[in-house]
């Protein structure tokens, strides 16, 4: 944008200086008339007209320098509210990254590419914790969830009208922008009375999960023929009985993958709906998802799972970790499970192949 304001000034001015040639020439060509006060007004006028280009071009690169420094004064912060977000659960920083990361969008055209690389780099880590605490804490009231929808559409539309050579520096903040509003759209904190027994699509289910199911599961195979969702809201543990994590036990309790010989997934919780605890590989950040749940706002969570069809079986495909921290913490549960009932089939989800 600073270049193109460049372009059009010097267009501006090199129109000028063409015109006021012209006039001089045709002033000229009357020579008996043309006196020494003449002179002197042409003159001062050419000289007039170079001292007001020069001074452009330095408002030019004044304007830049100061659209620098705002932003760079804005990175640090950014990445300041990433750091509160991620370590001291800070949700008013959510509403501060927002808009510091719209503020900076209002300037950036004017700012030097390294510039918009390090913006990009501190809107994209801020907005990603923040998605992280919607789908992990789920931690804003509805009121809350609408304002960041809206502030973040804003951030999407603006990046949208900026000019391409610009826009394709800060074209990751956009994607993060787009994961964080499908986050913040189906948080359960608005879903949960809407979903409740409601059927789903399967491009619903897609785009409110695949970006986060860690499952082997196909999603070239989903279409609504063949399959169908159902939202589910579970409250008590004891519902849980028959879901499993994608993660498996040999005969002798070692972890190992799905297609090892005897291996056996690890159920969420036992008869009596106590929670069975994670194998040591996922156990450290169950932990951590775990203690951010208790310093957060309780709210549910949002889950996927995968039941066959005529098997009381479910496979959780995206939650795992919070659906186990939320156990372990204890207290009520509220849980909304998008669950996708489909063909017993490997092929579309392997893991069916141990459940």
């Amino acid at each position: 944008m600073r270049r193109k304001g460049l372009v059009h000034e010097a267009l501006f001015y090199a129109a000028g200086l063409v015109v006021y040639i012209i006039v001089a020439a045709a002033c000229g060509l009357t020579l008996d008339e043309w006196t020494d006060t003449d002179t002197y007004f042409a003159a001062s006028g050419l000289a007039l007209f170079v001292l007001g280009l020069f001074l452009a071009r330095r408002q030019g690169q004044l304007q830049g320098a100061l659209a620098d420094l705002e932003t760079e004064e804005k990175i640090n912060v950014l990445f300041g509210h990433a750091a509160g977000l991620r370590d001291d659960h800070r949700y008013d920083a959510g509403f501060t990254a927002v808009g510091d990361a719209l503020a900076c969008l209002k300037v950036v055209g004017f700012t030097t590419s390294e510039t918009r690389g390090h913006y990009s780099s501190a809107a994209r880590a801020a907005l990603d914790q923040l998605e992280t605490a919607v789908r992990e804490r789920s931690p804003f009231t509805p009121e809350e969830i609408a304002r960041l929808i809206t502030a973040t559409q804003r951030i999407t539309e603006l990046i949208e009208r900026l000019p391409p050579s610009v826009r394709s520096d800060v074209e990751t903040v956009k994607e993060a922008a787009d994961r964080l509003l499908i986050a913040l759209r189906n948080d359960p904190r608005r879903t949960t009375v809407a979903l409740e027994g409601a059927p789903i699509s399967i491009v619903s289910f897609m785009t409110a999960l695949q970006d986060h199911v860690q499952a082997q599961l196909d999603f070239t195979r989903l279409n609504d023929a063949d399959f169908r969702t159902r939202a589910r809201v579970i409250r008590d543990p004891v519902a849980l009985v028959g879901w499993f994590s994608p993660w498996y036990l040999d005969g002798e309790g070692n972890e190992c993958d799905h297609l090892a010989e005897g291996a056996v997934p690890i159920p969420m919780v036992r008869p009596d709906g106590s929670p069975i605890p994670p194998p040591p590989s996922h156990a450290e950040d169950v932990a951590r998802i775990s203690r951010s749940m208790r310093m957060g706002r309780p709210g549910p969570i949002l889950i996927g799972g995968y039941r066959p069809f005529g098997r009381d079986v479910v496979v959780v495909v995206d939650g795992n970790h919070r659906l186990r921290a939320t156990l372990a913490n204890g207290g009520p549960l509220s849980v909304v499970a998008l669950i996708l009932h489909g063909p017993d089939d490997p092929a579309i989800l392997s893991d069916l192949a141990a459940v």
